[in-house]
């Protein structure tokens, strides 16, 4: 030991008590106090009067060694045991119905947040998953590549204090998205932007949360979870093949069609 001066021989205990925080995620040993005994005795020098430790010993309980100094094996300790325990965060994305596009990209936004007083902002979560990391534009699609591409090809770890801002993703039918390593006790916002679809949503995992709609919140995500979003659009298609939405636009143009042509013959015939 440095900085400590012994002035005799014996056994000098010490009393080690762990501050706990509300940081999210961290569970603490359930004993709070370490025992710490160290032996003195007299230096081998024999032209000073100085004591040095010869032995420490941590211990778990606070009885006394004996006379002799043993103490028992059982209740000896090795320190402080404390975990920090995390949680994962998935979502899905599907589309069902004789209207919906395979095609279209799907914005989400993630948002943390945390009845904690602490959080690390600077610790890393894990993003992996089937989805593109450069989503292209197509007809079914109204967002911009540019602004998917950042969001989506970020890394391979976010930060919490990212995801306690809100990040957002674009994902299209049959991708996925996950997100491992968020402390345990954060809650988390999962919001799709509403689309000219009926939305519905399946929940795997911790079943303590709210679904609204196209929302999914949770005041403290507390195991593994999925969130499966479903979208299905239908239309009514008659025996021609044309949507039911479509079907007067169409029989009006056609109707057009078909007058401009009469009248066309009609008068070629005056001609002749």
């Amino acid at each position: 030991m440095t900085h400590v001066t012994f002035m005799k021989p014996g056994i000098y205990r010490y009393n080690i008590t762990q501050k706990t925080t509300e940081t999210a995620g961290i569970i603490y040993d359930s004993a709070s106090t370490r025992y710490l005994d160290v032996f003195v005795l007299k230096s081998d020098r024999t032209d000073v009067d100085e004591y040095v430790p010869r032995a420490v010993i941590v211990r778990l309980n606070n009885g006394l060694p004996d006379a002799e100094g043993k103490t028992d094996t059982a209740i000896k300790s090795m320190g402080f045991t404390n975990r920090f325990h995390t949680n994962s965060l998935g979502f899905q994305k599907n589309v069902t119905g004789n209207q919906a596009s395979f095609l279209q990209y799907f914005k989400f936004t993630v948002k943390l947040t945390s009845i904690q007083t602490t959080v690390d902002g600077g610790t890393r979560v894990k993003v992996s998953g089937s989805f593109d990391v450069q989503p292209t534009e197509n007809m079914a699609t109204v967002y911009d590549a540019n602004v998917m591409e950042e969001a989506n090809n970020g890394g391979e770890y976010v930060t919490l204090s990212q995801l306690t801002a809100g990040k957002d993703f674009y994902i299209k039918s049959g991708q996925k998205l996950l997100l491992a390593g968020i402390p345990d006790g954060m809650g988390y916002e999962v919001t799709e932007v509403q689309e000219d679809y009926t939305p519905s949503v399946k929940v795997k995992g911790d079943r303590e949360c709210t679904l609204a709609g196209n929302k999914v919140s949770d005041l403290s995500l507390t195991e593994n979870t999925t969130l499966a979003f479903s979208n299905t659009r239908n239309g009514l298609i008659p025996s021609t093949g044309i949507p039911a939405s479509l079907a007067i636009p169409v029989t009006v143009m056609l109707a057009g069609v078909a007058g401009m042509v009469w009248l066309f013959v009609k008068r070629m015939r005056k001609k002749i």
